[in-house]
């Protein structure tokens, strides 16, 4: 796999298949609260052939989610991500594994409700 990080200032003069966001928003280290508004991403740049994952936003759709749906793009779900995840540490703790439905089913029930 040919992989490589590309800086934000960069990211709109290259050209790429997959777009993972992994920056959210960044918090205080002192207070604890919102410092910034972490990554943005202009919807323009994304294409219908290329992947994306929001990992800032495990449960739910993000506004990026939403955008890459409306333009064609594959969606990689972060719940999905987040249920292997849940999998492999409670194989880890207890060596056992764990039911994928159930995994998903507690990620569904964690999911925010519209316009709440």
């Amino acid at each position: 796999m040919n992989a490589r990080h590309v800086p934000t200032a960069v990211l709109y003069d290259t050209l790429c298949d997959v777009v993972v966001v992994a920056e959210g928003e960044a918090h205080s280290s002192l207070s604890g609260t919102k410092a910034g508004g972490g990554l943005k991403i202009n919807p323009s740049f994304l294409r219908p052939h290329m992947q994306v994952i929001d990992l800032t936003q495990m449960v739910g759709d993000s506004t990026l989610m939403k955008e890459a749906r409306s333009r064609g793009c594959k969606v990689i779900e972060p719940s999905a991500v987040l249920a292997d995840y849940l999998a492999q540490t409670f194989k880890a703790i207890s060596t056992r594994d764990l039911d994928p439905a159930l995994a998903m089913a507690a990620i569904a029930a964690e999911r925010p409700v519209a316009g709440v």
